[in-house]
């Protein structure tokens, strides 16, 4: 059994940093202490965009993959991204608007996807809606 750090978004924003390019990523997470293991590394991703709940778990996702590595089922639990709403994400309104291109999960609230690209929208920023399709 193996534990490895992911999700699309953070994988995303890690692969930009080791490539020279800061990003900012603004997520939710529970009050786990291996978040904040990750968040004090020295190469760590900019943890301003943070929001951290104390009553809910960080979105985790299990997964069996067959011998030749392909997904044989998996189960997540995804309900803390609930917490990254058109409020907590409007903080952040400068920096959208400013960022070259703006990414996001498609597990966030539906209104707050439309607040993301209303806002790049008037400042014509390219964005990109990161789908994930989970196997039935």
């Amino acid at each position: 059994m193996q534990l490895q750090y992911g999700g699309v978004g953070r994988n995303i924003s890690e692969g930009l940093l080791r490539l020279g390019k800061p990003s900012l990523f603004i997520t939710a997470t529970g009050p786990e202490q291996t978040i904040q293991s990750i968040l004090q590394s020295k190469d760590s991703l900019d943890g301003s965009g943070l929001c951290q709940i104390e009553e809910a778990t960080t979105a985790t996702y299990g997964v069996i993959l067959r011998s030749n590595g392909e997904v044989d089922s998996g189960i997540g639990d995804m309900e803390i991204h609930d917490h990254i709403t058109t409020d907590r994400v409007s903080k952040f309104k400068d920096q959208l608007q400013s960022a070259p291109i703006v990414c996001f999960d498609a597990n966030i609230p539906k209104k707050t996807m439309h607040y993301v690209c209303e806002v790049c929208g008037e400042a014509q920023v390219p964005g990109k809606l990161i789908y994930v399709h989970l196997l039935p």
